[in-house]
């Protein structure tokens, strides 16, 4: 008879090895899945940061751009060694930012880069005249060129 109860407990037991090993196995997945997930939410914030620190960036520095605008404006009418060197210093920290100037004369009129101001004596959609330089920021334009394009009359 211990024999008959001997292989009861051992099937006993067994069935409880699998039902374990199955449990162990669901936890491990659980495990698993919960850890991909945090890996996911932290890259996620990571590149949720640097697209608000490169937002807050371009605001600021568009609001920079009008103030080195007033410089060269300045520029044209005071000759200043002083304000060359600030200028070219404001355009050495630009670039240093990933800022590239868009002086498109003689290129043809993008809309997405380039904002029309008016239309002037000229070959047709071609930039003529540049009245406000553009930029971009990482080939993202952050301010268009504000330009005068050909009408097509000579």
């Amino acid at each position: 008879m211990s024999k008959i109860k001997e292989s009861i407990e051992t099937k006993h037991e067994c069935k409880n090895c699998e039902e374990l090993k199955l449990k162990v196995l669901d936890l491990e997945n659980s495990y698993k899945r919960a850890l991909a997930d945090y890996t996911n939410l932290s890259k996620r914030y990571d590149e949720d940061k640097i697209k608000i620190i490169s937002f807050a960036n371009e605001i600021l520095i568009t609001k920079m751009l009008g103030v080195l605008d007033d410089l060269e404006e300045s520029q044209k009418h005071v000759k200043s060694d002083g304000i060359d060197m600030v200028i070219q210093k404001f355009k050495k920290v630009l670039t240093e930012a990933g800022i590239t100037e868009l002086n498109p004369i003689n290129e043809i009129f993008d809309p997405i880069s380039h904002e029309a101001l008016d239309l002037v004596n000229g070959e047709k959609d071609k930039i003529i005249i540049v009245n406000r330089k553009g930029y971009l920021l990482s080939d993202k334009v952050i301010r268009p060129a504000l330009v005068s394009v050909g009408n097509g009359n000579s």
